[in-house]
């Protein structure tokens, strides 16, 4: 049993982890919705392809991620904004024919609202295998879908990550603490901890792990430079995608 289920750190938490915990997530949804429903609609609409895209979701994420960053803060928001567009009833099932598109649709609009420069929706389509007049059409449906609803409070966000955290640990038993880093061993059990592990000061300054790992649990990351996540990779360095969603 999980003995304490920690709270997300918005700031500090991997944003490479926090794909990873969406994903996993968005892959139970997909496959739920791809089994009990019909996965082609009746009637055409922008955001279902007209063939099944074959980049997975984690793969995906991790691609906008490397060329049109974005924080922890815009990809929780892209969760509550999923939430908004089922409580407003608006009939549309995620399922693995349009996840991609609503997701970098909704990434691109939470990426404009927490940030005051961003990148143009031209590099956003680039990336995201999508038509640049597609993708403008798709950021319209999805604001009407929402009822530009755009606002979060941190205080959504915020609970929001503690629940992903919270579900992670207890599917895979990985608890995650903020402490100093280092690397130890303990009878089996893979630390990454300075602090209550060791007799240490706990500090909120790096997301660590203590727990058995498994084949699926990907070591955190040690060092933390929160300025990297939004450092933008020349034009130069991407190519676009073969897979288009």
């Amino acid at each position: 049993m999980v003995s304490h289920l920690p709270a997300f750190n918005l700031v500090y938490h991997p944003i490479e982890h926090t794909i990873t915990l969406f994903s996993a997530l968005l892959d139970e949804i997909t496959r739920h919705n791809d089994n009990f429903y019909d996965k082609r609609p009746t009637v055409a609409v922008p955001f279902h392809s007209s063939w099944q895209p074959e980049s997975e979701v984690q793969t995906y994420l991790l691609r906008i991620q490397k060329y049109c960053p974005f924080s922890n803060e815009a990809l929780l928001s892209l969760i509550i904004y999923f939430d908004r567009l089922a409580l407003n009833g608006a009939q549309l099932r995620i399922n693995s024919w349009n996840v991609h598109r609503l997701l970098i649709a909704g990434l691109m609009i939470a990426t404009k609202f927490h940030t005051d420069i961003h990148l143009p929706n031209s590099r956003f389509a680039k990336i995201g295998g999508i038509p640049v007049r597609e993708l403008n059409v798709l950021e319209v449906e999805f604001l009407k879908l929402i009822d530009f609803r755009v606002n979060v409070t941190l205080e959504d966000m915020q609970r929001y990550g503690t629940m992903l955290v919270q579900r992670y640990s207890q599917h895979t038993r990985v608890i995650y603490v903020y402490a100093p880093c280092c690397h130890h061993q303990h009878g089996g059990r893979t630390c990454y901890a300075g602090g209550r592990a060791h007799g240490g000061q706990q500090h909120p300054s790096q997301p660590v792990a203590t727990a058995k790992r498994t084949k699926h649990d990907p070591a955190p990351s040690h060092e933390i430079d929160v300025t990297s996540r939004m450092a933008t990779p020349p034009v130069s360095d991407y190519h676009e995608t073969k897979n288009k969603v």
